[in-house]
């Protein structure tokens, strides 16, 4: 270890710190993490063919049997929530990969994290719109 000049107190390397490749690999896990649970909730809406309890699908505050039209409802955000799911898990893994491996310029990466916001403000709007439409919210 060695001594900073104005101070007595240690300078240690690299040891409990994390840098910018860090931040960014915890970053595309939350991402990757999101995507299947969106993939999660697109599955079950798809096996079960019923609304559950899901802070995706079901505005806070109501309950599934509290929509006006379950079916159409499932029919209009199943769609869009397996739109959302594919663009998170594909942002994560490519993002990961990209950081493991290099060779993705920084250009192509913001194109694909604005592409997954875009993704992310579209279907804020359709949820929106569709609890309005089927929760009166």
């Amino acid at each position: 270890m060695r001594q900073t000049a104005a101070f007595s107190f240690p300078v240690t390397t690299r040891r409990f710190a994390m840098d910018f490749n860090d931040s960014m690999l915890l970053f595309n896990l939350i991402a990757l993490g999101c995507g299947c649970f969106f993939l999660y909730n697109w599955f079950r809406l798809r096996m079960s063919g019923g609304l559950f309890e899901s802070s995706l699908l079901v505005p806070r505050g109501k309950t599934p049997q509290q929509c006006s039209d379950a079916q159409a409802y499932i029919r209009y955000i199943r769609p869009r929530v397996l739109v959302i799911s594919i663009a998170a898990i594909l942002y994560g893994a490519v993002s990961m990969a990209a950081d493991r491996f290099g060779g993705v310029p920084l250009q192509a990466e913001l194109v694909l994290m604005a592409g997954v916001l875009a993704v992310v403000v579209w279907y804020g709007v359709c949820a929106s719109r569709a609890f309005r439409k089927y929760w009166g919210v």
